[in-house]
């Protein structure tokens, strides 16, 4: 089973956070649990910005990073071209991850995303 799963840019410092994605009326949250020093299991949520909400694709890049919605990836393509496209999710899939699956053996690195890196767009 994919694991579902989301990052955002938190508003009040403009970092990652990577968790469950929630609404408290049209604000989002995002939210996670962490293990504190007492081992207790502490549930944290933070108000990330909208338009910087990106869901997992369920994949890792060559490098073992995981990919989101959002993120500029590079690959080669089936006629050894290199390209750098960001990813996207459409019509039920992420693009241009199917491609890069249907060609097996692909290379495949997140090097950036639209939010942090947007000259690389």
């Amino acid at each position: 089973m994919r694991e579902i799963k989301f990052r955002g840019k938190r508003t009040d410092n403009k970092e990652w956070v990577y968790g469950s994605l929630d609404l408290c009326g049209d604000t989002p949250f995002m939210t996670w649990r962490e293990v504190d020093s007492d081992g207790d299991t502490v549930p944290w949520f933070v108000e990330v910005q909208e338009d910087t909400i990106g869901q997992y694709t369920g994949l890792k890049d060559n490098n073992g990073k995981e990919i989101y919605e959002g993120d500029i990836v590079r690959y080669s393509e089936a006629n050894d071209e290199i390209a750098t496209k960001q990813v996207h999710f459409i019509d039920g899939a992420f693009s241009p991850l199917t491609e890069i699956i249907w060609m097996g053996d692909a290379e495949c690195e997140v090097i950036g995303n639209v939010f942090d890196n947007p000259e690389q767009n």
